[in-house]
């Protein structure tokens, strides 16, 4: 009986080390290299959208999707870009700045997301007359800002 047992929990042990030796690994990803490849994308998307051209936009606004966008207070098309550069396994909320104030626009779902998790964020520079600001917001971006330089701050979590 003793034997027996003996035979068994060997034979256990031996099933386990050859399971776990087949099976396959699971890769670690640590939180900080997630941070990084957070912000890595976060800072290519934002380059993308402000290198991208807009076609036909309109006399006096400036031609990058980025601060063509921001000016004509149209988030839509930033939104389906930036759906279409990050994969699904990204979350993110998209706010502006004037460097001490920030204004929540718009996320990758139908409101303001809380993050779940670690997050990074990637800025982005863009110049906009006041004037076309005024004109398409009625009224500042952030009140009591008359300037013309704004930041477009994007946050990023994996899901």
């Amino acid at each position: 009986m003793v034997l027996e047992a003996v035979v068994c929990a060997i034979l256990l042990v031996i099933s386990l080390l050859i399971f776990y030796q087949i099976s396959p690994s699971t890769p670690v990803v640590s939180s900080e290299t997630e941070l990084s490849d957070l912000k890595t994308k976060g800072d290519d998307s934002l380059r993308f959208l402000n290198g991208l051209k807009v076609h036909g936009a309109e006399e006096g606004y400036p031609d990058d999707a980025l601060s063509y966008y921001l000016a004509k207070n149209n988030f839509k098309p930033l939104k389906e870009n930036l759906s279409l550069f990050l994969p699904d396994t990204i979350e993110y909320n998209v706010y502006i700045s004037n460097g001490k104030e920030e204004v929540f626009c718009f996320s990758s779902g139908s409101g303001k997301l809380g993050p779940m998790g670690p997050t990074a964020r990637s800025y982005r520079y863009v110049s906009v007359d006041i004037d076309l600001i005024k004109s398409s917001w009625h009224g500042e971006i952030i009140p009591g800002y008359q300037g013309r330089t704004y930041q477009v701050v994007l946050e990023l979590w994996y899901i």
